[in-house]
């Protein structure tokens, strides 16, 4: 109602006024099913604590433990959603800028979950204009469940009908960096989105880090990595 108000407001000063020229108020919005809440149930950090210099490559990447954290949706009613990655720290990744869609082409083999595939990646920012390193980030499908059944991701395929839904593999960065259909979830051995209350499971995160040859380790390096997850409504 208040945004309609003032829509109305601005409408009527515009055509009160003396003048040729006119500029439109657009009033928009989505009414949804019901509200849903993404989550860190036990925190959004995923930290790798104090790590030694003396520890690290000096003439290529070194990678980082796998990390796993707890990730939920809460709706109000049960609803249809998927979910789309945005990186936070854009063009921060060693050797490779971001494609279109945001994310970086792994400039070394990750492999996240015991497998091995091509990943995008994202940056852990700068030091100074340096990059610091990267990470992926995929879903750990067998964890997964809704209402408390077990479901499994699945990737929409950008074809002529937005609707055609594919198996995914439960990684969350582009598959390519110019690609990055979202993901949501179905049943097993189906290819419909499902509508759910309570949804749970964890994330995988495979970090790495710059050649030393490449970084000041002279001084403490700070990690800052970030992705925002982002939910929609189906």
């Amino acid at each position: 109602m208040k945004t309609s108000i003032t829509a109305v407001t601005l409408l009527a000063l515009s055509h009160g006024a003396l003048a040729a020229d006119s500029v439109d108020v657009r009033v928009v919005g989505t009414i949804v099913p019901a509200a849903c809440t993404p989550s860190f149930p036990s925190g959004a950090v995923v930290d790798y604590g104090t790590i030694k210099a003396s520890s690290l490559n000096q003439t290529s990447y070194t990678v980082l433990n796998e990390k796993a954290v707890a990730f939920a949706i809460t709706c109000e009613a049960p609803t249809k959603v998927s979910l789309r990655a945005i990186n936070g720290r854009p063009n921060t990744a060693p050797d490779s800028q971001d494609g279109s869609y945001g994310f970086a082409v792994a400039p070394m083999g990750i492999s996240l979950l015991g497998k091995s595939f091509p990943l995008g990646v994202a940056g852990l920012g700068l030091d100074g204009s340096k990059a610091i390193g990267g990470y992926a980030m995929a879903l750990d499908n067998s964890s997964f469940k809704a209402d408390g059944v077990a479901i499994s991701p699945i990737r929409q395929t950008f074809t002529n009908n937005p609707s055609v839904w594919s198996v995914s593999d439960g990684t969350l960065f582009p598959i390519t960096v110019n690609q990055a259909p979202p993901i949501s979830w179905a049943l097993s051995g189906q290819l419909t989105p499902v509508a759910f209350t309570a949804l749970s499971g964890q994330l995988r995160v495979q970090g790495f880090l710059n050649k030393v040859s490449e970084m000041d380790v002279s001084k403490p390096i700070h990690l800052d990595g970030l992705t925002t997850l982002e939910v929609n409504y189906l």
